[in-house]
């Protein structure tokens, strides 16, 4: 059974924070049991099932995207902004996993900043694109990502040997990686998941 690293669930636990008590009350009330047990007292990043991330996927989306058309991708966008832009004061998020992604984004403006100094062009959609099959590795216990086909506008992620993956994770990564290429300046991005062939999962990316 695929795991996932809980990083979006503590991140999502900041969020909650933020509005407040009742919007983390409002959450727990949405999970099972064990998996409510699991979510109060996620404070470090660890691994679980992918089912019970998907419930706090779930929850979570409704508190925080109430009727929004899309919720779940709309979370995903949320939490990754966090993840390398964010102030993290939180004592929630640990040091690790904040040093990969502001490394990962500093990084990137650094090798801008490099490329306009020596006139040469520089791709931060690229850059990051590349690194997408290592951010894979960090939350998921299985899969083999690869992205193919970089081309100006567009790209395609691909994840062999991936046992299994809940539709709402699917759709949470969707929108995780439509905030990455936002974040790298991509405009009106777009991404859609297919998973015709079970082993070799893919999704498409388009941006202008």
């Amino acid at each position: 059974m695929l795991q996932v690293k809980t990083a979006a669930i503590v991140t999502i636990r900041k969020l909650l924070k933020e509005r407040g008590a009742k919007a983390e009350r409002r959450v727990c009330e949405r999970l099972a049991p064990e998996t409510r047990e699991i979510f109060e007292r996620i404070h470090t990043v660890a691994w679980i099932t992918n089912e019970q991330d998907a419930e706090i996927l779930t929850a979570a989306a409704q508190v925080l995207f109430p009727d929004q058309p899309g919720a779940i991708q709309e979370l995903g966008r949320a939490v990754v902004k966090i993840q390398f832009t964010g102030p993290f004061k939180s004592t929630l998020v640990v040091p690790t996993m904040t040093y990969v992604f502001r490394r990962l984004f500093q990084e990137m403006r650094a090798k801008q900043e490099e490329s306009q100094d020596r006139l040469q062009g520089f791709s931060p959609i690229t850059f990051i694109l590349e690194r997408v099959p290592n951010l894979w590795r960090l939350f998921y216990d299985e899969g083999m990502a690869k992205v193919q086909d970089i081309s100006p506008n567009h790209a395609t992620l691909v994840v062999e040997d991936l046992s299994g993956m809940h539709p709402i994770s699917r759709d949470y990564a969707t929108g995780f990686i439509i905030g990455l290429l936002e974040l790298a300046g991509a405009k009106n991005p777009r991404v859609e998941h297919r998973d015709q062939n079970p082993r070799a999962w893919r999704w498409e990316m388009h941006w202008e």
